[in-house]
């Protein structure tokens, strides 16, 4: 099965950022970085995926290079910033959370409670317009507790395909974030969440985490 040429980039580290009008307000303060390369198909652009990992009650980090683009993606409870840093010049885009137009499908989310689930659907900039999402070169970020206590969320990326294979490229990704990558300084998890074992195939992830491979599936796997 050919893959679609289409990022799908899942991720959520943490981060401990505050955001404002200032065009530069996407700046993170300190971080810790690790990245990955991959190639989804032939003849697609090359990505990459950085993640910071920071408080939870402050947001999320990750640096995204699609191509010859590269994104700082913040998420935060007041809603998401995207800048496009390619050209050195971080111009802000923010996404902001209302009634009317929530970041999040279906689900919001506020200052003190980070137990949501929901996809925020954004897409590449072309000529200062972002593209509307399911066309080549967009990427989706999808925002999902790791269990139904307040735990570090996953983060992964993977092509869209119909494959076992693509989403166990995407669990190998998911286990590299075991505790010891995770500064202590940083982030301390909390006592229920349990990220010793990490999800190295298919089958354990169905085993362990059933709803969350259905909604993989259901939303990815079309």
């Amino acid at each position: 099965m050919r893959f679609q040429p289409l990022v799908v980039v899942l991720l959520l580290s943490l981060a401990s950022v505050a955001l404002g009008d200032d065009p530069h307000c996407c700046a993170p303060a300190s971080f810790s970085f690790r990245i990955e390369s991959f190639t989804n198909v032939a003849g697609a652009p090359n990505a990459q995926i950085g993640n910071g990992y920071y408080d939870e009650q402050q947001g999320s980090y990750a640096l995204v290079m699609f191509g010859n683009d590269t994104y700082q993606v913040y998420s935060l409870p007041t809603g998401v910033y995207v800048v496009n840093v390619t050209d050195g010049t971080h111009k802000c885009t923010s996404i902001q959370c209302t009634a009317d137009v929530p970041c999040f499908q279906r689900y919001c989310t506020n200052a003190t409670d980070w137990n949501y689930k929901g996809l925020i659907i954004v897409g590449t900039e072309k000529a200062s317009q972002w593209t509307m999402s399911g066309h080549p070169g967009n990427f989706i970020l999808q925002m999902l507790q790791s269990d139904k206590t307040r735990c570090i969320p996953i983060a992964f990326t993977m092509a869209r395909g119909q494959t076992a294979e693509s989403l166990e490229y995407a669990f190998t990704w998911w286990s590299n974030l075991k505790p010891a990558s995770i500064p202590p300084s940083l982030f301390v998890p909390p006592a229920t969440c349990s990220h010793t074992r990490a999800e190295r195939s298919v089958s354990d992830l169905k085993r362990d985490h059933p709803q969350l491979l259905s909604l993989i599936r259901s939303v990815f796997v079309r």
